[in-house]
């Protein structure tokens, strides 16, 4: 869903605990200097059937992100921006249920906001 605010939010579903929001890959939704910095970045992107959480292990502006999120067979349109850039970490397991943390900036920041997304089998 696309919402400016969490009005719109609201509107649309009545059972809201969190809301995490981020921007599109529209160059129009980006200061100039955002949209070409290069950084650490974090994507949430979707499919019929899988939904993907992606974190840049090296900086990417803005366009190289989308090409890549293209490469892979994903379409931009589903997919969210999310704040990245010193917050851009991501925690798997492995199919041993072995911890593997990967933080490729700021290890020891503080963390305001995670996505969570769990495999179900």
């Amino acid at each position: 869903m696309y919402a400016r605010n969490l009005d719109d939010v609201k509107a649309r579903y009545d059972n809201i605990t969190n809301v995490i929001g981020g921007t599109s890959f529209a160059e129009s939704d980006w200061s100039p200097l955002a949209y070409q910095l290069p950084t650490y970045r974090t994507i949430f992107a979707w499919d019929d059937t899988n939904t993907y959480l992606i974190a840049f292990t090296d900086p990417v502006t803005v366009p190289h992100a989308k090409q890549s999120i293209e490469f892979i067979g994903l379409d931009p349109k589903n997919a969210i921006v999310l704040d990245g850039s010193g917050s851009t970490s991501i925690q798997v397991y492995d199919d041993g249920n072995q911890k593997k943390n990967y933080c490729f900036y700021g290890e020891d920041r503080y963390l305001f906001n995670i996505v969570r997304v769990k495999k179900d089998y």
